[in-house]
């Protein structure tokens, strides 16, 4: 169906009465492929054409293959899965001109996909939470990225106050320490916030550098004998200099369209450290931004925020203050 357009139109046309066009064929289908398949049938036989109309009607071959196609969307909203919310992110990217799936379709999806993945937690785990306010519970990506970002502002706080703020500790002198510093920094301290003191309640933290400046973060479930239960849940962090020739561009290219893509990961910070002040004397050979700190953060976000709006990942950016006072 894929490779011959008019061999896939007949076949939908004329499967009128067979199995192909029950239910029980899309209940087999993984997530990607009935988001794929529903993109391909909205876009050849539009829901303005294919539709059923209102009160009694004739059912007509129009009639039938607009309820298949619906029934499409219907069984990957059901499955209630977090992979099934984010083909249907995709879906919306597709057909925008389709606002009812974002604004409908994919909060239905999103709601079953909680009913279904969402378990209490157990009594001592709300002991811990009630007795410690820095513990955490993580159940989804989003929880994970939620708590890395946290854990990027106790880093920064280190950096910028205290009797003895650790900034200094990424400068040689008069310049930054390169990219490769930076990123072991922001490592050892994910590691000795997140892991060490098991800001994750009952989760297993797992945390990598990659073959760059990219780290990779991973929380695995265990059960009562230490077995792996379900899917990693991961983020995946890009590092930048602000003085990175690719600064501006490097969060479509780099974060999203090599790790994001490339990995079983749909959730990506672009870090970018700034050392822009007044400390900084020797700034040769170097592409130094002129906009401030402030500016950086508001055009960043605004790119993070693009970027998931029109792909199926979330893109989060943190603009980390590494300056000297």
């Amino acid at each position: 169906m894929q490779k011959n357009n008019e061999f896939a139109r007949a076949l939908v046309v004329r499967a009128n009465d067979s199995p192909l066009r029950g239910s029980s064929v899309l209940q087999t289908m993984d997530e990607v492929h009935l988001a794929n398949l529903y993109i391909w049938l909205t876009k050849e036989f539009s829901p303005e054409e294919y539709t059923r109309q209102e009160g009694v009607h004739t059912v007509t071959p129009q009639v039938s293959i607009g309820d298949w196609r619906d029934s499409v969307l219907r069984v990957l909203m059901d499955k209630g899965t977090p992979e099934a919310c984010q083909q249907i992110e995709y879906i919306a990217a597709e057909l925008p001109q389709y606002k009812w799936i974002k604004e409908f379709t994919l909060l239905q999806a999103r709601r079953i996909a909680l009913q279904k993945t969402w378990h209490a937690p157990a009594v001592d785990q709300i002991f811990k939470l009630v007795e410690n306010h820095e513990l955490r519970l993580v159940n989804s990506p989003d929880e994970l990225m939620d708590i890395v970002l946290e854990s990027l502002k106790r880093l920064e706080g280190k950096f910028q106050r205290g009797e003895h703020p650790q900034a200094i500790n990424l400068w040689n002198e008069k310049r930054p320490k390169d990219e490769n510093r930076l990123s072991d920094y922001v490592k050892v301290h994910l590691e000795e916030d997140l892991k060490t003191r098991g800001i994750i309640v009952n989760r297993e933290v797992e945390i990598k550098r990659g073959n760059k400046t990219d780290i990779h973060i991973s929380v695995y479930g265990r059960d009562h004998l230490g077995r792996p239960t379900g899917d990693a849940l991961k983020v995946t962090i890009e590092t930048k200099g602000c003085w990175h020739p690719d600064l501006d561009t490097a969060m479509e290219s780099q974060l999203v369209g090599q790790y994001l893509s490339a990995d079983a990961c749909r959730h990506g910070i672009y870090l970018i450290g700034w050392f822009m002040c007044n400390a900084w004397t020797d700034r040769k050979n170097q592409k130094v931004p002129t906009i401030d700190i402030a500016d950086a953060r508001n055009q960043f976000g605004k790119q993070a925020g693009e970027l998931s709006e029109k792909t199926s990942f979330r893109v989060e950016s943190f603009v980390l203050d590494v300056r000297l006072g």
